[in-house]
């Protein structure tokens, strides 16, 4: 489990490159790898039974959705199943709290989608 990839902290990773994802699986010697920094969710399998997963974002989410959402991975001997699960949450009450405590209100303009870059 890495933060962006096993390339870099900063590198983003997206559920669409499969290239760049086949190129970064040999580094590592198990059947799945974990993702994160691009806070959109999506599991995705290789032919060669690897998985790439990338469970999301609590807060930050950068799905049109704007859902938390977490991965529960369920592995054995022969089987990985990745479920990304998502749920709301009180935006309303965080953008509110937010903008109550100071915080930059960018990030209480980014819970809402409201002119805010998101990809």
């Amino acid at each position: 489990m890495v933060h962006s990839s096993l390339e870099s902290n900063d590198t983003y990773l997206y559920g669409s490159e499969k290239m760049r994802f086949l190129s970064v699986c040999w580094m590592t010697p198990g059947r799945s790898d974990r993702y994160g920094h691009t806070h959109i969710s999506f599991t995705k399998q290789f032919e060669n039974s690897r998985w790439a997963v990338n469970c999301g974002s609590v807060g930050r989410s950068k799905e049109e959705n704007r859902l938390a959402s977490y991965l529960l991975l369920t592995m054995d001997e022969e089987k990985i199943t990745p479920e990304i699960i998502q749920l709301a949450y009180p935006v309303e009450k965080t953008v509110r709290q937010i903008r109550e405590s100071g915080i930059p209100d960018y990030y209480a303009s980014f819970l809402k989608n409201e002119n805010v870059l998101i990809l």
